[in-house]
């Protein structure tokens, strides 16, 4: 009977994961189900089905929760983490003429949290979550590649695609060289860099899958991996670059440990070539993305991540200890340039995780946070170091490292749904059988 409900939950878990790489919200759905609502989004409503599952079937395994020290350390920051937000309620920046706003994040962290802890006590078995990853990869993969060929939308709206992807208008996200404007794909996502993300994840699943000894399953895995490696650099998000990057490196230690590092030799020849190819073919692109050349797309968004960052700086020195509340920063930023400057520029998020975390949650929220990474990192390089032979942790170890280098840079990880579901739960999946 365990066995059936657990196989029940674990579905629903690999289906939520699938779910979250589209942006897709019920259309004109009555409260709270609405498209402006973190409940709104298809993928948080199968988050939701999940939790409920879960829980109607007797929250079975719940035991694993404090079974073990890092475990219940895990768990207790978590509930902590939670708590926080929901507190932040009390003294957040627009709590009197927007409460739902600080409501709505703690409400995201409370549904994100109840994922994570059903993902600890039923983790999926590594072989069908990374199956189910590596077809998102795949999906990703062609449709971002397809958008990108079609310098548009491919016909995908009913399922989650922007309507409008013209690179000649104004606010789509393009790479500019001289006057050619190039569309960056977007995916089934609202902007190309957290389209990135989603295929950082599926590329983290496909890490495991390049070790195995079955010749078929490797040869599908590197086709699945090289697919994966040229959309990610047809979104030219440098923050996904710099991440992949480090990511690949980080799993490649712990292969190098082992017999399986003669496996490395292809995926390393098939990076470098696919590399190659995209610098010769895309090169006045690439060079304007780095800030080669002054072109005043790149100009404008460094600009911008400048004065959202000055911004953080006056909201943690205004709220240290305890922020400007959960959802709360872009609000508090809108009036800050509203008030306090002349620049052109409409309230938004600074692109930087821990920056964000501080600034609205505040040094607590940022050191349980903080904790609940740190615990996973702890776990999942011991495990791997002292059992080199569990290469499906090098998926979970990947992905978890790669969301923190995108952090550096963007915020989404910890801002959006989509972006929260991922790194939620590889964190999770990173302590899950510690």
């Amino acid at each position: 009977m365990t066995l059936r409900r657990e196989h029940i939950v674990q579905a629903l878990i690999v289906l939520s994961l699938f779910v979250s790489i589209g942006w897709k919200a019920i259309p004109n759905a009555p409260a709270p189900f609405s498209a402006t609502y973190v409940l709104g989004f298809y993928s948080t409503i199968a988050i939701i089905v999940t939790i409920g599952a879960w829980a109607l079937l007797g929250m079975p395994n719940r035991e694993r929760l404090w079974k073990s020290t890092p475990k219940l350390a895990w768990f207790s920051m978590l509930l902590l983490l939670v708590a926080w937000a929901y507190l932040s309620q009390f003294w957040a920046f627009v709590r009197v003429a927007r409460p739902e706003i600080a409501q709505n994040m703690a409400l995201t962290f409370t549904i994100l949290a109840a994922f994570s802890v059903i993902v600890v006590c039923c983790p999926p078995s590594p072989r069908l979550i990374l199956a189910v990853l590596g077809a998102t990869l795949l999906i990703n993969s062609l449709i971002g590649g397809a958008q990108v060929a079609q310098q548009g939308t491919i016909g995908l709206n009913a399922i989650g695609e922007l309507r409008s992807m013209n690179p000649q208008q104004s606010g789509v996200s393009v790479v500019q060289s001289g006057d050619v404007r190039l569309l960056r794909p977007y995916g089934l996502l609202p902007h190309p860099n957290i389209f990135s993300g989603a295929l950082l994840l599926g590329l983290s699943a496909i890490l495991p899958m390049l070790l195995t000894a079955q010749r078929k399953w490797r040869w599908l895995a590197l086709l699945l991996f090289a697919l994966g490696l040229w959309a990610l650099w047809l979104t030219f998000s440098r923050g996904a670059w710099v991440a992949a990057a480090v990511m690949m490196a980080v799993c490649a230690m712990f292969v190098l440990r082992t017999t399986k590092r003669r496996y490395l030799i292809t995926p390393i020849i098939l990076t470098v070539v696919i590399s190659l190819v995209f610098i010769v073919m895309y090169r006045p692109f690439l060079s304007a993305r780095i800030s080669i050349n002054d072109e005043n797309t790149e100009q404008r968004s460094i600009a911008d991540r400048v004065v959202y960052t000055q911004i953080a700086v006056d909201a943690i020195e205004s709220a240290p200890v305890q922020g400007v509340g959960a959802g709360n920063f872009a609000w508090y930023s809108a009036h800050y340039l509203r008030y306090r400057t002349n620049f052109d520029l409409q309230g938004g998020n600074v692109h930087q995780v821990a920056l964000m975390l501080i600034s609205e949650l505040g040094m607590v929220g940022f050191v349980l946070f903080g904790g609940l990474f740190t615990l996973a990192l702890i776990v999942n390089i011991r495990a791997l170091w002292q059992h080199p032979e569990q290469t499906w942790r090098l998926a979970s170890l990947g992905a978890t490292v790669a969301f923190a280098v995108v952090g550096l840079v963007d915020q989404y990880p910890i801002t959006l749904p989509q972006g929260m579901t991922w790194w939620f739960s590889v964190i999770a999946l990173g302590v899950s059988d510690e």
